[in-house]
């Protein structure tokens, strides 16, 4: 969320609370009390603060942004987002608060409504690589795959060093089927950002696919390594631990997987094959349970289920 500041906020709280009650550009006074108060997580104070900005200042277009993103805090999104609409009204090529009602449109689901702010703010000012990344997210969530890789191309020509739009254009590719270049697009964000986990692990994904097993093996390994919390590289690494038969190993990774994300269906499912090859059947058992526990439907569990009381029951 961007917020608005007026020219005069360097000054402490009191400084703003003294200059209300001196009657000293009370406006202004308001708006940036109110700003203070929402750094310090009273969103309450600062909505109170910018109500009194806008009865004194009825088109006041910057204390309506900044009660929008109080508001947001408060999760009163349909307020927030009468807010924004409200400073873009009064400021038609107000870019903040089409940021921020673009924002808001993601929070309530309305994507083409987000679509719709963030071509307005490229209509008025095109430089802006960050709003090219966040359409391109969108378009991606919207199956929109050429038209994500364009923002894409845009977010990176803007700003050469955008590791996230490159790895994310990589991820895109990767759907099309252009393997080398999504490859290429990985390298370039782990080049720029070396910590980068998530590049590591779409990186991972595709040599997998690609069956280079060890570099597989190795990315998640590196991606674990950068964020030890993080339940789909171990799921991953598992599988490729299942594959080569390292069962023991593959079971320590699902188990991970678990105790990260507990409704890792997909984690408990895996971890129930780990344990049938283990000739562990109880444990079997349980985790298939486990996971139509958190997913009744879930198809692949109920079969293992079947499968493997027929199994017990020959035994």
């Amino acid at each position: 969320m961007t917020i608005a500041r007026s020219p005069i906020f360097n000054e402490p709280l009191s400084f703003y609370s003294s200059a209300i009650e001196n009657g000293t550009k009370v406006v202004i006074a308001y708006n940036n009390r109110g700003l203070y108060k929402k750094e310090l997580n009273d969103n309450k104070g600062a909505i109170l603060d910018y109500n009194w900005a806008i009865i004194l200042k009825p088109d006041y277009a910057d204390a309506y942004n900044n009660r929008g993103i109080a508001k947001i805090s408060l999760n009163d999104n349909i307020g927030a987002l009468q807010d924004y609409n409200k400073a873009i009204e009064l400021k038609p090529n107000y870019l903040d608060a089409y940021n921020n009602r673009a924002l808001c449109r993601l929070i309530i689901g309305d994507k083409i409504g987000a679509l719709y702010d963030l071509d307005k703010i490229i209509e008025i000012n095109p430089g802006r690589s960050n709003i090219f990344y966040t359409r391109g997210e969108i378009k991606k969530s919207l199956g929109d795959n050429s038209g994500a890789i364009t923002d894409y191309n845009h977010a990176v020509q803007i700003n050469p060093n955008y590791a996230e739009a490159y790895c994310n254009r990589g991820l895109v590719k990767s759907y099309l089927g252009n393997f080398e270049e999504a490859k290429n697009d990985y390298l370039k964000a782990i080049e720029l950002k070396p910590d980068f986990a998530l590049a590591f692990y779409y990186k991972g994904l595709l040599l997998k696919d690609l069956g280079d097993i060890n570099g597989s093996r190795q990315d998640f390994d590196k991606a674990i390594a950068i964020n030890p919390n993080y339940p789909e590289a171990f799921f991953y690494r598992g599988n490729i631990k299942m594959d080569l038969k390292d069962y023991q190993a593959a079971k320590d990774d699902y188990i991970r997987a678990i105790n990260l994300k507990p409704d890792y269906l997909e984690a408990y499912n895996n971890l129930g094959i780990i344990y049938f090859h283990l000739k562990e059947f109880r444990n079997s058992l349980l985790s298939f349970e486990n996971a139509v526990k958190i997913n009744p439907n879930y198809i692949d569990a109920i079969k293992n289920i079947n499968i493997l009381k027929q199994l017990i029951g020959k035994q």
